[in-house]
């Protein structure tokens, strides 16, 4: 005892109601995270969705131009092709080479049975086959003289389409 008063004794810890409300804010953090995972998880797939298609916009881009650059004629959906073994013609390209008198052939082709398109670049005996773009279920080629272009349309099963044109000038 003191002058004061009894002393009271004083108790470490903490009280029911102080662990309580420490408990039901930690919940309250925890389910913003979790919110905030989920959005990012959610928007992460379609981020990766669209990353594709766009990877399949700048394979072609790296291909057509320089293609469409080098070459003398120029046919959209041409009838036949001469060096392409797979898929439906879309476009084809045509050009010799002035120093060496090679000829060339560059047949860009839709692959229905597996989304593909594909690039085929022929040199006498010579075949070079590139995928130039992965799930595509359209594409479509335009030639106005200088202009060749290419349409096509990229699709996933959550994302949706994705069309792109890729263009590049003949020479003239």
């Amino acid at each position: 005892m003191t002058a004061l008063g009894p002393t009271r004794r004083r108790h470490e810890g903490f009280t029911l109601v102080e662990l309580l409300v420490t408990v039901a804010m930690i919940g309250l953090v925890f389910a913003a995270i979790t919110a905030a995972f989920t959005v990012f998880i959610r928007n992460s797939d379609d981020l990766d969705d669209k990353l594709n298609a766009s990877q399949n916009a700048q394979r072609l881009a790296i291909h057509l131009p320089p293609d469409a650059q080098s070459s003398q004629t120029a046919e959209a959906s041409p009838a036949g092709l001469t060096c392409a073994t797979r898929g439906d013609a879309v476009l084809a390209l045509d050009w010799t080479d002035e120093s060496t008198s090679a000829s060339y052939r560059v047949e860009y082709t839709l692959d229905a049975s597996t989304d593909e398109l594909v690039r085929t670049a022929c040199t006498g005996t010579s075949t070079d086959e590139t995928v130039v773009g992965r799930e595509i279920i359209a594409a479509s080629a335009t030639v106005t003289d200088p202009v060749v272009s290419i349409t096509a349309t990229s699709v996933d099963a959550d994302a949706g389409t994705y069309d792109y044109t890729i263009t590049g000038r003949k020479r003239t």
